[in-house]
């Protein structure tokens, strides 16, 4: 009987460590495209990047209601609030173009409605999840010295 129930508490054992495998995980791993492409992203923040460190800007006015939304045929809509009145308003200065991923960099092209004006993006993406969306680019400021921007979007 001693050595029935001894079986019986090894393979009961057995099972529950081979059931309970910690590789065992229903997640699916999901490609930065069907991320992006998944939900609206909300701006957190923005600002630039000295040594390495975030050094956000305060986000003024109706800034905190900009938005930007991916969608599966490459085409992007970026909203671009403004307060007027004391009304918050979505401008006129709102960007839509197209874009894809390469590696670890977004390139956006703007189209400027009513104008052959286009711009070009290139912004490394620093982090891309279901929560967070963080993307960085070097460039000059107005006095011609580098900087390196990042803006944050949440869900």
């Amino acid at each position: 009987m001693k050595k029935t129930f001894l079986k019986l508490v090894a393979v009961i054992s057995l099972g529950l460590m081979v059931s309970c495998n910690s590789d065992d995980d229903n997640s699916v791993d999901l490609t930065q495209t069907e991320i992006l492409v998944s939900d609206t992203w909300n701006i957190k923040e923005y600002g630039l990047i000295v040594n390495n460190n975030f050094v956000a800007d305060q986000l003024s006015g109706c800034e905190d209601m900009n938005f930007m939304k991916f969608s599966k045929d490459n085409t992007f809509y970026e909203s671009d609030f403004f307060l007027e009145n004391d009304t918050c308003v979505d401008g006129n200065v709102d960007e839509k173009g197209t874009w894809k991923i390469e590696g670890e960099i977004l390139k956006r092209t703007i189209k400027f409605e009513g104008t052959n004006f286009e711009e070009k993006l290139e912004e490394n993406i620093d982090r891309l999840d279901m929560n967070n969306l963080i993307l960085s680019a070097s460039q000059t400021d107005e006095q011609g010295n580098p900087e390196t921007y990042y803006i944050h979007y949440i869900r």
